[in-house]
């Protein structure tokens, strides 16, 4: 019985549950064959109390952390291995102790049952937050991809007509208009690969904070901040935006300057499609 308890106490702190589980269930259920059939052992109990306490702990935890496929077996021969010890001293001493031994194994089996379930509402909870935040990254690349692809069609479009209306583009002129495409293409490019970057689980969720990814962006930083601002508003020259800031306005929350950068940027959007003969944007 000692050896039980001590197979039993093993498994109740081991990594590896499920074989120690086995070990201390079937450990104790031929011990109580063999003393039930042809020892007839004497009441002790000290032994008795490790014994079944540590298949209790055991149960508990098989119905806390054991697979699914695994959780009812185990369950089984555990619970059947505490109910039947008290048949190592007599059928009268078994007709006592089942009653409580059965409650016991209940509790065991409610605990378990307990932690699994928060285990799981967790889960569900952290997986419920890692989708929200990857739709809110997924809102934030269209709009940054419809602000730099909207801006690449407007300057196409706008050489395209020209061209059409046979009219002559100085060198400079044309240079600043591809110039201006592609700077929106690489903008667009960078945008993608940071957002791309924060949705990838590996490296969004487990990314020390502030820690810079792979693909230049950071586990924490907020795609737009003010500084972003000021480049995309200088950027913004069709027509040509004036960015005004409160002199006092000092440092905002990363959530707050995200949320200007965004408001501003799908503004500046609307002016592209809908008023581009408009003189200024302030």
């Amino acid at each position: 019985m000692v050896v039980v308890a001590a197979v039993a106490n093993a498994a109740a702190i081991s990594r590896r549950l499920v074989p120690w589980a086995v070990g201390a269930g079937a450990l104790s259920a031929f011990t109580t064959l063999y003393l039930g059939t042809a020892v007839q052992p004497q009441f002790t109990t000290p032994s008795v109390f490790a014994e079944t306490g540590g298949l209790l702990i055991v149960i508990a935890r098989v119905v806390w952390k054991a697979r699914r496929e695994e959780l009812l077996p185990l369950a089984l021969l555990l619970g059947a291995a505490v109910l039947a010890t008290p048949l190592r001293w007599s059928v009268l001493a078994a007709a006592l102790f089942t009653a409580p031994l059965g409650i016991t194994v209940a509790i065991s089996l409610g605990i378990g049952l307990y932690l699994r379930a928060l285990d799981a509402r967790r889960s569900r909870s952290l997986a419920a937050a890692r989708r929200d935040e990857r739709l809110e990254l997924a809102r934030d690349l269209h709009d940054f991809v419809a602000h730099h692809v909207t801006g690449i069609v407007v300057q196409a479009q706008a050489a395209r007509f020209a061209a059409q209306a046979g009219a002559g583009q100085k060198p400079e002129d044309l240079d600043r208009m591809f110039g201006g495409i592609e700077k929106a293409g690489t903008e667009a490019l960078t945008s993608m690969r940071r957002m791309v970057g924060l949705l990838r689980d590996a490296q969004h969720v487990n990314a020390p904070d502030g820690e810079a990814l792979a693909d230049g962006g950071s586990a924490t930083r907020p795609v737009g901040d003010l500084a972003q601002l000021r480049e995309l508003v200088a950027g913004f020259t069709h027509p040509p935006a004036t960015l005004t800031l409160a002199p006092d306005l000092g440092a905002l929350p990363p959530e707050v300057a995200a949320s200007a950068h965004r408001v501003v940027q799908e503004a500046l959007t609307n002016v592209r499609k809908h008023a581009a003969d408009a003189e200024a944007v302030r």
